[in-house]
């Protein structure tokens, strides 16, 4: 298979962060950008074009999270709703606990028009952030790692003052 038929890293990413936060108790949230098509969810529940959703076991029924969509059926006021969504829609995966999961980069696989030649690794792939991972750190202090092709960075951010698991990034 050649680099342009390879399928998305994204799907395997949540499968592996959701597995991870259920075998250490931990239940899981998915943070939804509504505006990505094929997105089925209740849109009553929605603020700002996002949707948060839990998918830990006790929330929902006939969990599938597949390469191309994930599906499941929630209880939302009392009333069953089967929710499907694509994985490129998935902004986040993370803990209600602790707030440790990935946030992703909104449509990287588009992001990159063609891939760089054998002897092109010092130019930067349009300078994009490629993967951001959450480490919790004492007293509720977040970092993001942001691996770039040509460099590391971290950025530190705020307590969570939404309750959410959600913290600002300075």
């Amino acid at each position: 298979m050649t680099d342009s038929q390879s399928t998305s890293c994204r799907p395997y990413l949540i499968r592996a962060f959701y597995e991870w936060l259920i075998d250490n108790q931990l239940t899981p949230h998915l943070v939804i950008d509504l505006h990505i098509p094929d997105v089925v969810v209740p849109l009553e529940y929605s603020s700002n074009g996002q949707i948060i959703l839990n998918i830990s076991p006790n929330a929902v029924n006939d969990l599938e999270l597949g390469n191309h969509k994930i599906l499941f059926t929630t209880s939302f006021s009392g009333i069953l709703k089967k929710i499907s969504i694509p994985p490129l829609s998935v902004i986040a995966i993370y803990s209600r606990e602790n707030g440790e999961g990935m946030i992703f980069e909104q449509a990287i696989e588009q992001t990159i028009e063609r891939p760089p030649y054998f002897n092109d690794y010092t130019t930067p792939i349009k300078n994009n952030k490629m993967l951001s991972v959450i480490n919790n750190h004492h007293n509720n202090q977040y970092s993001i790692n942001h691996n770039h092709p040509d460099k590391n960075t971290q950025k530190k951010s705020t307590d969570d003052k939404t309750g959410l698991g959600l913290h600002l990034v300075q």
